[in-house]
């Protein structure tokens, strides 16, 4: 971790400081802590935004100039900045005159000329679709009025989602006023969960304050993003586009540089993410097509498993901090020399899987046991229960199950995750709003027992 000087700076009666050494991302995410707001005045008049709002908790906050124009990295916790609007500095320009090259990714489509099945199963996948640039067919969001429209608990302020002829916007509204807009330009996230969107400042990547939630199907504050104020300032740096897509070309092999060439990416997690850079593969078979033996690739599947394991955590194995620069990991390396193993709770993400997994005696009684004994990353599986369940029956046999005689092997045998994984709510990733904070579920991948017998039947007989 860095450390910082940290600096106190006033802003009107409340404060905020910011660190003048950059922090790791895995800091930065919590940046964005919700605050106590002050009371409210009955002297103070304010106009009320025009925006649904159904909030018996409604703040008015005097607001004068609602815009503030900070460094990136400010950290603030002041009841002051409830009901503003803060945006980024600008950043040094000579900082980084070019790329840091292209490393030799050359993205999904040339993998296809030759890999036509898979491509096609591959592109509906969640891990394809996990960045995109913003369109309206990418973006999930609703456009029209009313439901573009996002209220705060700071009656003042509020967004809403629009259309130009230029693209999509997020604007947020202050007394009425638009205050503020900038274009969603890349999507994060497949939509299985949600979405969230970043926008480009020059060659700088920011994240946008408000998110999509596929349930209940509305937009919201970003993860870790308090209620109530309209934060353009979050920079986007490589550890976390890592993790999103399949490569970005960076101004500086700096950990924390969020400065990359506009036009230099792969987005999506895609094949090169798990086999490596193609280039040189690529080049090859052109030239030698006959060849049928492939050359200058990774295949994950002949790695020992330790390294095959590697791969997925990478980006499921929790918040670890990096020791290296962002998209430097090659299939097939110790990760260990890459990262230091995450400690604690995962912070807003929802990447722990593999810790999940290894505190399943399925994982620590299995010498072979991986993310591709149950997942087969080439195709959409999601929702599949009994395709899942005949993967678990390779090791358990519905037969020998308690309740055979109870329930018959036959509905054991349909569904075996909804028991012993079921989805739970993400309790580290709140997404809030002026009706309170929803948490969005994930199948939990700790596999164990723990469900009644009486739960189990009433389970299998509403599935039926």
């Amino acid at each position: 971790m860095v450390a910082g000087l940290v600096l106190f700076l006033s802003v009107a009666a409340g404060q905020f400081s910011f660190l003048s050494d950059r922090q790791p991302a895995s800091v930065e995410a919590g940046l964005s802590e919700p605050v106590d707001a002050p009371a409210e005045s009955e002297s103070v008049q304010t106009p009320t935004l025009p925006l649904p709002t159904s909030s018996s908790s409604e703040l008015a906050i005097p607001v004068n100039d609602p815009v503030l124009v900070m460094d990136p990295w400010a950290r603030y916790a002041s009841n002051e900045l409830l009901g503003k609007v803060l945006l980024p500095e600008g950043s040094d320009a000579s900082v980084g005159d070019g790329g840091v090259g292209s490393a030799g990714f050359v993205g999904p489509q040339a993998c296809a000329e030759c890999h036509r099945g898979r491509y096609e199963g591959f592109v509906e996948t969640s891990h394809y679709h996990s960045s995109q640039v913003a369109t309206a067919d990418t973006v999930m969001g609703a456009f029209e009025t009313p439901s573009n429209q996002v209220a705060t608990r700071v009656r003042q302020l509020g967004y809403r989602m629009d259309t130009r002829p230029d693209g999509l916007y997020q604007t947020v509204v202050v007394d009425g006023r638009d205050a503020h807009a900038e274009r969603m330009d890349i999507v994060v996230g497949s939509g299985k969960i949600g979405q969230s969107y970043l926008y480009w400042r020059d060659d700088e990547l920011f994240q946008l304050p408000i998110s999509y939630l596929t349930t209940p199907d509305s937009w919201m504050n970003s993860p870790g993003y308090p209620d109530g104020m309209a934060d353009f300032k979050r920079p986007v740096v490589g550890g976390c586009l890592q993790c999103h897509s399949t490569w970005f070309e960076a101004r500086s092999a700096d950990l924390m540089n969020h400065r990359f060439l506009p036009e230099g990416f792969v987005l999506g997690v895609t094949c090169e993410r798990c086999h490596g850079p193609g280039e040189d593969h690529v080049a090859y078979h052109r030239a030698q097509p006959d060849d049928r033996e492939a050359r200058h690739i990774v295949h994950p599947g002949q790695l020992p498993n330790e390294r095959l394991t590697d791969i997925c955590r990478q980006c499921h194995g929790g918040l670890a901090s990096p020791t290296r620069a962002p998209f430097s990991f090659r299939p097939g390396e110790d990760l260990n020399d890459y990262i230091e193993p995450p400690a604690g709770r995962p912070g807003i993400h929802t990447n722990n899987q593999m810790q999940q997994l290894s505190l399943s005696r399925c994982f620590q009684e299995s010498a072979d046991m991986s993310c591709i004994t149950c997942h087969n990353p080439h195709q959409n599986e999601r929702g599949n229960d009994a395709l899942f369940a005949i993967r678990c029956q390779q090791c358990h046999e519905a037969a020998d199950h308690p309740l055979e005689s109870t329930v018959g092997a036959t509905a054991l045998g349909e569904n075996c995750t909804s028991c012993h994984m079921p989805k739970s709510p993400l309790l580290e990733t709140p997404l809030r709003s002026s009706e309170g904070v929803v948490f969005p579920e994930m199948v939990d991948h700790f596999i164990r027992t723990g469900v009644s017998d009486q739960d189990l039947v009433e389970r299998l007989a509403s599935e039926r």
